[in-house]
């Protein structure tokens, strides 16, 4: 497979997701890419806006408009909204991307094995835990999603209550 360098990180992109801007994850910085010349799939141009409302959202939070994330990211809002049909929406996918999809339900079976002192599941839980999520993204989203009211870090704690807490 041919990959096109990222010369942010070091690391490379597949071709079918590059179009003319990127998110560096590494930096959170927007990168431009060159043209494919080939329309997108829509899975890859869907996660493409949210690739790059993630970095937005956690360089400039929650109060932008929709309007400056298409002009950032260089696709027209009805284009954006094709894919998320309101704010609440992409806040709602930014969300499930930035703190649900790297949840791992292994964590609590690791809670439960009792084979294992407590002091050891403890550490390779915090361990895995915080590889998950000590990232720039996930610590600026949910201190914005905090001063914004929005309710997500709620969710997510009451998440991590049921999961976690009260497995102990």
């Amino acid at each position: 497979e041919q990959r096109i360098e990222n010369p942010c990180v070091g690391g490379s992109i597949p071709p079918q997701a590059t179009t003319n801007t990127s998110v560096c994850l590494g930096c959170m910085a927007l990168t431009t890419m060159p043209p494919t010349g080939l329309r997108l799939n829509p899975e890859v141009r869907r996660q493409q806006i949210l690739d790059a409302a993630v970095a937005y959202f956690a360089e400039a939070g929650f109060g932008i408009q929709t309007r400056e994330l298409s002009r950032r990211i260089g696709v027209s809002q009805p284009l954006l909204y094709r894919y998320f049909p309101s704010k609440q929406d992409l806040i709602a996918a930014v969300f499930y991307e930035v703190f649900l999809s790297q949840w791992n339900d292994g964590w609590v079976k690791g809670l439960k094995d009792r084979s294992l002192p407590l002091r050891d599941r403890l550490m390779r839980f915090y361990m895995k835990y915080s590889e998950a999520t000590y990232r720039p993204e996930w610590i600026r989203i949910y201190m914005y999603a905090v001063l914004a009211d929005l309710g997500l870090n709620r969710e997510y704690l009451e998440m991590v209550r049921k999961k976690i807490l009260r497995v102990m």
